[in-house]
């Protein structure tokens, strides 16, 4: 499993980080991951809100947002497991004539919405996009990872980091794989130190 690159991006103009995903659909997206191809990036930050305003999520919702490269299979274990259920179970509640379809409809250009999982639970969407993948012998595709968490997390981390600007705390925020402090981000951190600590 790769951190995704697009998650090391700088926000040098302060543009919103879907034009900064619309600028890199021409390209590469990461040279280790053969199916991102397969991917629509132009979105992600409107379906993943929390990878556009990390630190709002983390303390107002309790969850944090990660885009990675990960295998399919790897990505159907993930998902058996917060399931319940085998990888064999779990497949078989899958359409096959849907994945087909997928498959299909991949190899002739179509991009599909980056599908997430929620580690250490049942939320998860992109099991058919990841079959598809298998059939089409991918070894990485692009995933959400979800993750719940609690409330003496968010605070140990405004704790951590009260005291820096926002410059700083824009750097803690990009090395931490996400392109930067939002206005959004800030307001929340500001209140959480001047109201809840």
């Amino acid at each position: 499993m790769t951190v995704h690159p697009l998650n090391n991006l700088i926000n040098k103009n302060n543009m919103k980080i879907t034009n900064i995903y619309k600028e890199l659909l021409n390209e590469e997206i990461s040279p280790n991951c053969d199916c991102c191809k397969y991917f629509d990036y132009s979105n992600i930050d409107d379906l993943y809100s929390g990878l556009r305003h990390p630190l709002y999520y983390m303390i107002n919702k309790g969850l944090t947002h990660k885009i990675i490269n990960i295998d399919p299979k790897e990505y159907l274990n993930r998902v058996s497991k917060g399931f319940n259920l085998s990888s064999k179970d779990t497949i078989n509640h899958i359409d096959n004539n849907t994945v087909i379809k997928y498959a299909k409809a991949m190899e002739s250009g179509d991009k599909f919405p980056i599908g997430f999982y929620t580690d250490g639970g049942s939320g998860q969407e992109g099991r058919h996009r990841a079959l598809a993948l298998i059939h089409l012998g991918c070894k990485e595709m692009p995933v959400v990872v979800i993750r719940n968490i609690d409330n003496s997390e968010a605070r140990s981390f405004v704790e951590k980091y009260k005291g820096l600007t926002r410059e700083e705390l824009d750097l803690v925020v990009k090395n931490m794989g996400y392109a930067g402090v939002s206005d959004l981000d800030w307001r929340d951190f500001s209140a959480y130190v001047n109201y809840r600590l």
